[in-house]
């Protein structure tokens, strides 16, 4: 049962309670009520008409498949995150979409070792939208950057801890693990 509240003129969900289908065995139930969810959540947190999509397939698939899929995941669980007071069924798609990111990173994403110095400053310099002529400025020398973002030269203690301080982690983390 969904339960609302008026606020500045705009219906507000507010709680989702369990309650059975009345009509056993009808095999639209499920796709209904993960359509009213994904309807009261696109309204309360203003979702775009393919994040709703998303949701609306998200519930009745629980996976994540797509680069896209996990994106809008990662969006729509930042959002909820975010949101004060989740009713127990936001909830339980909050924890939904966050294991299935997990999963879905454990998978594309490994940790087995494969990991570089220069792959960790590629990955920090992607996520923060940097070209090589940002690090050029933390690092002071072109062609010592251009060899360390493409592998062929390892980095100095010295520019560890610039970097770290750049992007505000442990200089190790741009060290060679021995």
């Amino acid at each position: 049962m969904l339960n609302t509240i008026k606020e500045n003129g705009k219906m507000t969900a507010i709680s989702i309670s369990q309650q059975k289908p009345q009509q056993k065995g009808n095999p639209q139930y499920p796709q209904k009520k993960a359509l009213e969810i994904a309807e009261i959540l696109a309204s309360k947190l203003n979702l775009t008409p393919e994040e709703e999509l998303f949701l609306r397939r998200f519930q009745d698939k629980l996976d994540i498949s797509t680069e896209e899929d996990n994106d809008k995941a990662l969006e729509i669980s930042e959002m909820l995150a975010n949101e004060p007071n989740l009713t127990p069924e936001e909830d339980r798609i909050l924890e939904s979409l966050l294991d299935q990111i997990e999963k879905f990173e454990e998978e594309h994403y490994p940790l087995d070792g494969g990991s570089t110095p220069s792959s960790r400053l590629s990955f920090l310099m992607e996520t923060n939208c940097l070209e090589e002529t940002d690090i050029r400025e933390v690092l002071g020398s072109p062609s010592i950057t251009a060899k360390i973002i493409n592998g062929e030269r390892e980095i100095s203690k010295d520019d560890a801890v610039k970097l770290g301080q750049r992007f505000n982690v442990e200089p190790t983390l741009f060290l060679v693990e021995n």
